[in-house]
């Protein structure tokens, strides 16, 4: 029988971020297949809060755990939160170019046609749709979307990981954190 290694810091990161962003494509998919991907719904956003609020959850709650001798500080917690939605985030912005790019070439056209027609339908004036239609197309450089997607997660994941640090915080008696990069 091998003996068990002690799990590192990044391992740990790596699994929930693979497991936020993995999960997080995975829904994308079944509301593309279902042709819901450009429409808004709670159900997305929904599934999408229990995605990275649970992602960070189990990463904090295992780092310290399985790292950190079952203590770890505020910021520590809130340090592997921002690691696994940095990670995740990453891939997240990286299929979404693909998908752009490649799978779905006309999906921010089709994502402005119901903008526009829920703005209309809600009785914006002309003005104001045009204005909004403006913006989104200033907004469909590859890079920039990249560079929003990884934003907007971050500041999510920021967010979530400081309220998930004050729940999964255990400080350690002795006031002794392990500093090693483990």
């Amino acid at each position: 029988m091998e003996p068990l290694t002690p799990t590192s810091k990044w391992q740990i990161v790596i699994k929930f971020s693979l497991i936020f962003a993995l999960t997080s494509i995975g829904v994308s998919v079944v509301f593309y297949i279902l042709g819901m991907h450009t429409a808004k719904n709670w159900i997305s956003t929904f599934l999408n809060f229990l995605i990275i609020s649970g992602s960070i959850y189990f990463g904090i709650r295992a780092r310290r755990d399985e790292t950190l001798n079952g203590f770890i500080s505020f910021g520590q917690g809130v340090g592997t939160g921002m690691q696994i939605i940095f990670f995740g985030g990453l891939i997240i912005s990286i299929y979404f170019l693909v998908f752009v790019n490649y799978i779905d070439p006309e999906f921010m056209a089709n994502l402005i046609e119901n903008v526009k027609r829920e703005m209309i339908e809600k009785g914006d004036s002309e003005e104001k749709i045009e204005t909004t239609i403006h913006w989104m197309k200033k907004m469909q450089s590859p890079m920039l979307m990249f560079v929003m997607g990884l934003l907007a997660n971050l500041i999510y994941g920021l967010i979530v990981s400081l309220i998930v640090s004050i729940f999964t915080r255990k400080e350690n008696p002795d006031g002794l954190y392990n500093t090693l990069d483990n």
